[in-house]
């Protein structure tokens, strides 16, 4: 049996397939570098197997379609449409998994955003007074029920700004839905002054007892608020301490 130039052409491009296989595994298998593992494997040999699947279609239709055209006039042009559909259908599907993810982006942030007001900043101030504070006082009110935690920092401006203080020995304590209560922050002294960056962190951790069903952290901060959520923290102005 005779096999038509077209039969012959699409197997030595199913065999090719074969040496693509084995070159996807050499140059894209796992590899680690550090803290980063890379694992490519597949990518080369997936791209080629659509690229064949739909050149293979393209041409057997040109086959019939134009019956005495040559392998040539068949082939080239089918490679071509073959290539052109999958870079569409790559970009298509890249596009339509970037809108995907957009929107579980923006849902989950909706659904996140009912939390941010769960645990909320009444009032605080020094204690005894701004330059030599050794605690911090703050007024608490929680919507939701939890173990309720608090963390505060104090530094100069900019990411490597001098340390003044920092809160230590932090105290948890658990807390009913709708409580408002004071609270004490005993602060661990690096230099007397006040510090033009200080954040206020409050933690309401749910575990198996919390009404509010996931931990909700808040940072009240002096320094400009750029987002409102960032990443699993809420961000909020700090207010001014009281006399």
């Amino acid at each position: 049996m005779i096999l038509s130039p077209h039969v012959r052409v699409c197997i030595a491009l199913v065999l090719l397939s074969i040496p693509i296989g084995i070159l996807d595994s050499l140059l894209l298998g796992r590899s680690s570098g550090g803290w980063i593992s890379l694992d490519l494997s597949g990518l080369l040999i997936g791209a080629y197997l659509l690229f064949l699947v739909i050149h293979i279609a393209v041409s057997t239709a040109g086959v019939f379609l134009f019956p005495n055209a040559g392998m040539w006039v068949i082939h080239l042009p089918s490679a071509l449409v073959a290539i052109i559909l999958l870079s569409a259908g790559i970009y298509t599907y890249s596009e339509i998994e970037d809108r995907a993810s957009a929107s579980r982006y923006e849902e989950e942030r909706e659904k996140s955003m009912l939390f941010k007001n769960v645990i909320s900043l009444d009032s605080w101030k020094f204690s005894p007074n701004p330059d030599s504070a050794t605690d911090l006082s703050i007024s608490v009110t929680v919507s939701e029920s939890g173990r309720f935690a608090v963390g505060a920092t104090g530094r100069d401006e900019g990411d490597y700004g001098e340390w003044y203080f920092q809160s230590e020995n932090e105290e948890q304590r658990m807390v009913n839905k709708g409580e408002h209560f004071d609270f004490n922050i005993p602060l661990k002294r690096e230099r007397y002054g006040v510090p033009k960056n200080i954040e206020i962190t409050l933690y309401l951790f749910s575990d198996t007892t919390g009404s509010a069903g996931r931990n909700v952290i808040k940072v009240f901060q002096s320094a400009p608020v750029e987002r409102e959520l960032d990443g699993d923290y809420f961000r909020a102005p700090l207010p001014k301490p009281e006399n």
